[in-house]
């Protein structure tokens, strides 16, 4: 982390204190380490005040797979924005890990076209 020149000022990265807190996860609610990072905070104190194992699991994916806050901002936004209620550590690592595809569309030739021919007569016998 970044040295401050400052007088009595500190640079606490979380981060580093994940393996403390997985010893003595309750520690995790009162520390210097989660008041510095406010985001970080305030997801914690909304979702996981009673889970601070899941929030320290959470934690060290992020760390292990360099996931910024923004990224895990905006997940849990699109978490809200599909209709879940409750926020936990498994449908955020889950949302996550997902990768985007490079999914590219065919080109329309004439394979596709009689592939879809046929997959309309097939369609249109089952109706």
């Amino acid at each position: 982390h970044q040295r401050t020149y400052k007088k009595h000022k500190w640079v606490i990265e979380l981060e580093h204190y994940l393996r403390t807190f997985k010893q003595k996860p309750g520690a995790l609610s009162g520390s210097v380490a989660l008041a510095s990072n406010a985001y970080l905070q305030k997801l914690y104190n909304a979702y996981f005040i009673n889970e601070p194992r899941e929030f320290i699991d959470l934690l060290a994916y992020c760390q292990k797979h360099k996931i910024t806050d923004e990224k895990l901002e905006s997940s849990v936004g699109r978490l809200f924005k599909s209709g879940v209620r409750q926020i936990t550590a498994q449908k955020l690592t889950a949302l996550l890990g997902n990768k985007q595809s490079d999914f590219k569309p065919v080109n329309y030739n004439q394979i596709t076209k009689m592939a879809k021919d046929q997959l309309s007569q097939i369609t249109a016998l089952m109706n």
